[in-house]
């Protein structure tokens, strides 16, 4: 999950319903999951991935919550660690744990501990939780961010139901998987309103990474941290142990392992570029090479997201609704340009244009990849922006070649809002997911209905006063 603080408000009105599961036979190699916000309710899609066509779904809906918002520059709202998927509910500030290796199944849900969850990290059963502190809008930081953790203990499998369907009179209820654990909970404060955006545990598990965005405006430069927490048994330390500050609005973070040495990638949406550095035994960061420009700067850059595929870096940028791309050189960690819009320069959709300032005002969103192909989350062709509002999305699919390339494959229309994506491999296939999508009577997936766009636009106007 990774979503960039450009638009004020995401979201549709859709009824989130549960679809019937199929007990047919499935040749899907895995699933994609995509975080849908609406104004009545929240849900997570499932599509099912096959290696010789598109997506098909979604096949099932999971219900993730009542009212949510779009998420601010934020990572792995949705969470996936095998067949088991974390999701976060800002709003509420709630988690959504579930189970997909069988009948899909709600495990639990707790509240995060913060203001506005919006990203996760797992490592050793210990699942730790940014929250973000974001307004309602999630384009201003308010409030002070804060870590928390939840052990997460095995589920009994007596106490396991299977997902009925949801409706907004549902309530949350806490089945005790997900244990708080009050000793890691760390408040950011001297990081009050500039949101977070980031949480990561390193491979080796010694240390845990947390991004500070800095408040979304190009005049509010060099704002931007990021707090290395080294860990004792999975506990954060106190204080950092390094701090990376003066960052230009920063979006989003990457690591990498190459021969025995962990390397971080610092994005800076301002900037327009990555920047490489290795990380020292003692948590310290120490730079390995310039940062390196990818889109074009200017009132285009919005370089909002980062994913590495093996020795590759992939950034989203909204500003020209591109995919930018890098090289790792996996012998110092230094990185350099490989392709400013890879995949063909805006080839695969339709980008809207403001006429009065000539730019964009919706581009590519979260991404994630899984078996050689990249999925990227952007605004359906075509469709008009309102306020900043993005209304249906797709889920494009590129195919990553040896040489870092990409090459658009496909391309799924979601029709729905959605603010984030994360995919679970299946081997072997599962028998329980239908082969065929769901028909658009009984799926949130059908098209928008004047009603639900009506509802978003009224919904944006009145934020939109209120700012």
């Amino acid at each position: 999950m990774k979503f960039c603080a450009l638009p004020i408000f995401l979201g549709l009105l859709s009824n989130v319903l549960v679809n019937c599961i199929d007990e047919s036979q499935t040749d899907a190699t895995g699933l994609v999951l995509s975080y849908s916000p609406g104004i009545s309710s929240t849900a997570v899609s499932v599509y099912q991935r096959f290696k010789d066509r598109p997506l098909e779904g979604p096949s099932v809906i999971l219900p993730a919550g009542p009212v949510a918002t779009t998420a601010p520059i934020s990572t792995d709202r949705l969470l996936s660690v095998g067949t088991t998927v974390f999701a976060a509910n800002r709003f509420q500030n709630t988690i959504w744990m579930y189970d997909l290796s069988g009948e899909p199944r709600l495990l639990d849900t707790v509240e995060s501990g913060g203001l506005t969850p919006c990203s996760f990290a797992y490592s050793k059963n210990i699942l730790y939780v940014l929250n973000c502190a974001w307004n309602f809008f999630g384009n201003v930081g308010t409030g002070i961010p804060s870590v928390t953790a939840f052990s997460v203990v095995p589920e009994d499998k007596e106490i396991l139901k299977p997902l009925p369907k949801y409706t907004r009179e549902d309530k949350q209820e806490d089945k005790g998987i997900l244990k708080p654990l009050p000793k890691y909970t760390r408040a950011l404060d001297a990081y009050e309103s500039l949101g977070g955006t980031q949480i990561e545990v390193t491979p080796d598990g010694k240390f845990l990474l947390v991004a500070i965005q800095g408040q979304p405006s190009v005049s509010a430069t060099n704002q931007g941290a990021l707090l290395t927490f080294s860990l004792d048994g999975g506990i954060p330390s106190d204080e950092p142990t390094e701090v990376l500050s003066g960052i230009n609005w920063f979006a989003a973070f990457e690591m990498a392992e190459f021969n025995g040495q962990t390397f971080i990638y610092v994005e800076s949406l301002n900037d327009a570029s990555v920047a490489p550095y290795r990380l020292e035994t003692n948590g310290s960061l120490t730079p390995v090479g310039p940062a390196v420009v990818g889109p074009p700067q200017g009132a285009d850059a919005a370089l909002c997201w980062l994913y590495r595929v093996r020795n590759y870096l992939y950034g989203t940028n909204f500003g020209t609704s591109t995919i930018t791309s890098w090289k790792i050189n996996e012998t110092d960690g230094s990185v350099s340009l490989l392709e400013e819009a890879a995949g063909g320069a805006n080839a695969h959709r339709t980008v809207v244009i403001d006429p009065a300032t000539n730019v964009t005002q919706s581009g590519l969103l979260d991404m994630v990849a899984s078996e050689g192909i990249l999925y990227v989350l952007e605004p359906s062709d075509n469709v008009p922006v309102f306020l900043n509002i993005l209304v249906p999305m797709d889920i494009s699919s590129f195919v990553i070649e040896d040489d870092g390339s990409l090459t658009f494959s496909s391309k799924t229309n979601t029709h729905e809002a959605n603010s984030g994506l994360a995919v679970i491999d299946l081997t072997p296939a599962p028998t329980n997911m239908p082969t065929s999508a769901p028909t658009p009577a009984s799926s949130s997936a059908s098209a928008a209905s004047p009603l639900n766009m009506m509802a978003t636009i009224i919904l944006a106007i009145v934020g939109g006063l209120l700012l």
